[in-house]
Protein backbone atom coordinates (compact mmCIF):
# COMPACT_ATOMS: atom_id res chain seq x y z
CA UNK A 1 0.00 0.00 0.00
CA UNK A 2 1.48 3.33 -1.05
CA UNK A 3 0.44 6.87 -0.10
CA UNK A 4 1.80 10.43 -0.09
CA UNK A 5 1.91 12.74 2.94
CA UNK A 6 2.15 16.32 1.75
CA UNK A 7 2.52 17.61 5.32
CA UNK A 8 5.62 15.55 6.15
CA UNK A 9 6.82 15.31 2.52
CA UNK A 10 7.08 11.54 2.69
CA UNK A 11 6.04 8.61 0.56
CA UNK A 12 4.59 5.98 2.89
CA UNK A 13 4.77 2.27 2.20
CA UNK A 14 2.84 -0.34 4.17
CA UNK A 15 4.01 -3.92 3.71
CA UNK A 16 1.96 -6.89 4.89
CA UNK A 17 3.73 -10.14 5.77
CA UNK A 18 7.10 -8.37 5.67
CA UNK A 19 10.46 -10.13 5.91
CA UNK A 20 13.81 -8.35 5.92
CA UNK A 21 16.78 -10.47 4.84
CA UNK A 22 20.51 -9.85 5.17
CA UNK A 23 23.06 -10.36 2.38
CA UNK A 24 23.17 -14.10 3.16
CA UNK A 25 19.37 -14.35 2.89
CA UNK A 26 18.99 -14.95 6.65
CA UNK A 27 15.85 -13.43 8.19
CA UNK A 28 16.78 -10.29 10.13
CA UNK A 29 13.21 -9.23 10.84
CA UNK A 30 9.80 -10.73 10.20
CA UNK A 31 6.54 -8.97 11.01
CA UNK A 32 2.91 -9.11 9.92
CA UNK A 33 3.06 -5.38 9.17
CA UNK A 34 5.91 -3.00 8.34
CA UNK A 35 5.33 0.70 7.68
CA UNK A 36 8.07 2.85 6.17
CA UNK A 37 7.99 6.60 5.50
CA UNK A 38 10.47 7.53 2.78
CA UNK A 39 11.94 11.00 2.27
CA UNK A 40 10.45 12.54 -0.89
CA UNK A 41 13.47 14.85 -1.19
CA UNK A 42 15.82 11.87 -1.23
CA UNK A 43 13.62 10.03 -3.75
CA UNK A 44 13.88 13.02 -6.10
CA UNK A 45 17.66 12.56 -5.96
CA UNK A 46 17.44 8.82 -6.69
CA UNK A 47 18.00 7.70 -3.10
CA UNK A 48 15.78 5.51 -0.94
CA UNK A 49 16.00 7.03 2.53
CA UNK A 50 13.58 6.09 5.31
CA UNK A 51 12.44 8.83 7.70
CA UNK A 52 10.55 6.52 10.02
CA UNK A 53 10.00 2.81 10.44
CA UNK A 54 7.18 1.09 12.30
CA UNK A 55 7.17 -2.66 12.82
CA UNK A 56 4.07 -4.38 14.18
CA UNK A 57 4.04 -7.69 16.05
CA UNK A 58 7.59 -8.93 15.43
CA UNK A 59 9.09 -11.74 17.50
CA UNK A 60 12.40 -10.59 18.95
CA UNK A 61 15.08 -12.20 21.09
CA UNK A 62 17.78 -10.71 23.31
CA UNK A 63 20.39 -13.13 24.67
CA UNK A 64 23.03 -12.43 27.29
CA UNK A 65 25.79 -15.00 26.89
CA UNK A 66 27.68 -16.69 29.69
CA UNK A 67 30.47 -14.07 29.34
CA UNK A 68 28.02 -11.13 29.51
CA UNK A 69 27.85 -10.22 25.80
CA UNK A 70 24.45 -9.26 24.40
CA UNK A 71 23.16 -10.62 21.10
CA UNK A 72 20.04 -9.48 19.28
CA UNK A 73 17.89 -11.15 16.68
CA UNK A 74 14.58 -12.57 15.69
CA UNK A 75 13.17 -15.19 18.00
CA UNK A 76 14.85 -18.53 17.43
CA UNK A 77 17.86 -17.02 15.66
CA UNK A 78 19.94 -14.64 17.77
CA UNK A 79 22.63 -12.65 16.03
CA UNK A 80 25.89 -11.61 17.61
CA UNK A 81 26.75 -7.93 17.78
CA UNK A 82 29.71 -8.56 15.46
CA UNK A 83 27.62 -10.21 12.71
CA UNK A 84 26.44 -8.16 9.76
CA UNK A 85 22.65 -8.04 9.80
CA UNK A 86 21.90 -5.22 7.42
CA UNK A 87 20.82 -3.09 10.43
CA UNK A 88 23.67 -0.91 11.63
CA UNK A 89 22.54 0.51 14.97
CA UNK A 90 25.69 2.64 15.28
CA UNK A 91 24.72 4.46 12.10
CA UNK A 92 21.21 5.06 13.46
CA UNK A 93 22.56 6.28 16.78
CA UNK A 94 25.05 8.68 15.17
CA UNK A 95 22.92 9.93 12.26
CA UNK A 96 25.62 9.39 9.61
CA UNK A 97 24.89 12.55 7.63
CA UNK A 98 25.06 12.10 3.88
CA UNK A 99 23.89 8.48 4.05
CA UNK A 100 20.33 7.21 3.63
CA UNK A 101 20.24 6.16 7.29
CA UNK A 102 20.87 9.80 8.21
CA UNK A 103 17.24 10.57 7.32
CA UNK A 104 15.88 8.02 9.80
CA UNK A 105 14.72 9.75 12.97
CA UNK A 106 12.11 7.40 14.42
CA UNK A 107 11.72 3.64 14.88
CA UNK A 108 8.58 2.17 16.44
CA UNK A 109 8.30 -1.47 17.46
CA UNK A 110 4.68 -2.18 18.29
CA UNK A 111 3.13 -5.15 20.10
CA UNK A 112 6.28 -7.24 19.81
CA UNK A 113 6.80 -10.59 21.47
CA UNK A 114 10.18 -10.39 23.24
CA UNK A 115 12.15 -13.30 24.69
CA UNK A 116 15.09 -12.47 26.96
CA UNK A 117 17.47 -15.41 27.40
CA UNK A 118 19.98 -14.68 30.18
CA UNK A 119 22.47 -17.52 30.02
CA UNK A 120 24.64 -15.88 32.68
CA UNK A 121 21.82 -16.16 35.22
CA UNK A 122 20.35 -19.29 33.60
CA UNK A 123 16.96 -17.59 33.30
CA UNK A 124 14.55 -16.87 30.49
CA UNK A 125 11.83 -14.23 30.47
CA UNK A 126 9.07 -13.44 28.04
CA UNK A 127 7.21 -10.20 27.34
CA UNK A 128 4.23 -10.82 25.05
CA UNK A 129 3.27 -7.20 24.28
CA UNK A 130 6.24 -4.82 24.08
CA UNK A 131 6.20 -1.31 22.60
CA UNK A 132 9.49 0.49 21.92
CA UNK A 133 10.04 3.90 20.37
CA UNK A 134 13.51 5.12 19.40
CA UNK A 135 13.71 8.80 18.51
CA UNK A 136 16.94 10.32 17.24
CA UNK A 137 17.48 13.92 18.38
CA UNK A 138 20.45 16.28 17.95
CA UNK A 139 21.66 15.23 21.42
CA UNK A 140 21.37 11.46 20.88
CA UNK A 141 18.70 8.76 20.86
CA UNK A 142 15.76 8.74 23.26
CA UNK A 143 14.05 5.44 23.94
CA UNK A 144 10.64 4.82 25.45
CA UNK A 145 9.28 1.36 26.17
CA UNK A 146 6.47 -0.34 27.98
CA UNK A 147 6.45 -4.02 28.75
CA UNK A 148 5.46 -6.59 31.32
CA UNK A 149 7.99 -9.35 31.86
CA UNK A 150 7.09 -12.80 33.09
CA UNK A 151 9.15 -15.92 33.61
CA UNK A 152 9.14 -17.91 30.35
CA UNK A 153 7.86 -21.45 30.46
CA UNK A 154 10.01 -23.12 27.82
Amino acid sequence: ILDWSQESRTVNVKLLGARVLDADQAVVLQAPELYVSLSADALLHGEIAPRSLSVSQPSLKVTRSENGDFVFGVEGEALSASETTGWNFDEFMNGQAGRAIGYLTRVNILHAHLVIDDRLLNAKWSAPDVNITLLRTPSGVNAVTDLEIGRAHV
